[in-house]
């Protein structure tokens, strides 16, 4: 039988002092060196333990025992099994530290085992990482898990595209033909009918209208693209000024007033055609919602934030010569009206799909325009939300990333 005997086992590590061993006994996780063991061929048999640490017993169920020139493979056969011994053979050959995770079946435990060549052999380091391991298979499962339902979820949104164009399309077709024979009898017949049966038929083409605009929207907003569409960087400055220039007409019909108090409104990562439908929205909203002989006052405002937070402090006080894009992260832009307002227990759901808080006689519209705004936004990175008070008007703010990380 082979013995490996040393005069002076504390060699096999830096021994500079009582502080030095105490540290060494103290450390909570395993720590042995070990030297090789070889037959009379030259061939390497076993490793004897040269010292090892007090966590070493605890580990081992056998606290307090000194296992110093015990032999591993013959001694202690676990420090050795599940290939360990082929990996400490190895490690002897090598310059460089290596590193392997083993699971110790009989424990139920999952250990790291560090090892590192010295002169005398070899330090080996054993760590318990049962529960490290059991995170990363949790973030593993969790990750499958996730990757599972988003695959699930465009392809249900595929299927709602779908399933929103061919019932777009089905429905339009009878609607259209509803008009267009209920506008030939009014005009063909309607100096026939009386009184009350014009009136029918104007109902008939008011709700066939509106059900062709709700058709239309529903649409819109099932088939707005939110993934795989390329940002652009697009003059924000540039777009209000277009909605406001297509909303001419209008502003001059209702005498509206419109007030611009705005920064320098940078350029942003949007998609351009999305943003002008938020500006749109809001916009014509605005001048929708109205009281009757009160002309309409729009207010617009616009600076930078460097957080995502309807409160966050402007960025106005820094240098002008500053560049944008080192200025803040997002840009805040406020719309404040006059107008009808809303009552303020529907600020959370006023962005809902369908949400209508006025009479559809006295204000067209499917309730759809601000769940559509709201897509668009929170696709972007951003945020939007609304303030309001019955008769007093409403405030619509909105804050969008200047850049965008796909």
């Amino acid at each position: 039988m082979e013995e490996y005997t040393q005069e002076d086992p504390m060699n096999a590590l830096d021994t500079g002092g009582a502080m030095v061993q105490d540290t060494f006994h103290a450390c909570p996780h395993p720590i042995l060196a070990l030297g090789p063991v070889f037959d009379a061929g030259g061939c390497l048999t076993d490793f004897a333990i040269l010292t090892a640490n007090h966590a070493l017993g605890v580990f081992l169920d056998r606290p307090g025992l000194d296992f110093t020139g015990c032999l591993m493979r013959r001694d202690l056969p676990m420090l050795g099994s599940y290939g360990l011994f082929e990996v400490y053979a190895t490690a002897l050959q090598r310059d460089r530290p290596m590193q392997v995770d083993l699971y110790l079946e009989e424990r139920g435990k999952w250990v790291e085992v560090a090892l590192v060549r010295n002169p005398q052999g070899l330090v080996a380091t054993i760590t318990d990482v049962t529960e490290k391991k059991r995170v990363e298979q949790q973030l593993k499962s969790n990750y499958v898990e996730q990757v599972t339902l988003n695959r699930a979820l465009r392809q249900s949104n595929h299927h709602l595209q779908q399933f929103a164009s061919t019932a777009s399309h089905d429905l339009q077709e009878p609607l259209r033909k509803i008009l267009l024979f209920s506008q030939l009898l009014k005009d063909k017949y309607g100096p026939d009918l009386q009184e009350g049966g014009l009136v029918y038929i104007d109902k008939i083409l008011r709700s066939a209208l509106r059900t062709q605009s709700l058709i239309t929207d529903v649409l819109a907003y099932a088939s707005l693209p939110t993934q795989g569409v390329p940002f652009e960087r697009t003059s924000l400055k540039n777009l209000l000024a277009d909605i406001l220039e297509d909303l001419e007409l209008v502003i001059r019909e209702k005498k509206a007033r419109i007030f611009l108090f705005m920064g320098p409104l940078p350029d942003a990562d949007v998609l351009p055609g999305q943003i002008r439908q938020v500006f749109q929205n809001i916009l014509g909203n605005a001048l929708k919602f109205t009281r009757d002989d009160v002309p309409p006052v729009l207010r617009i405002s616009a600076d930078l934030i460097a957080r995502p937070a309807f409160d966050a402090p402007a960025l106005e006080l820094l240098d002008p010569g500053t560049a944008l894009s080192e200025r803040g992260t997002f840009v805040r832009i406020r719309f404040c009206d006059n107008g009808i307002g809303f009552d303020p227990q529907y600020a959370g759901t006023i962005f809902d799909l369908f949400q209508r808080l006025h009479s559809k006689d006295k204000y067209e519209g499917t309730g759809i325009g601000l769940a559509i705004t709201k897509k668009i936004v929170e696709a972007h990175g951003g945020m939007i939300t609304a303030r309001g008070r019955e008769g007093e008007g409403a405030e619509f703010t909105l804050l969008l990333p200047l850049r965008h990380r796909a």
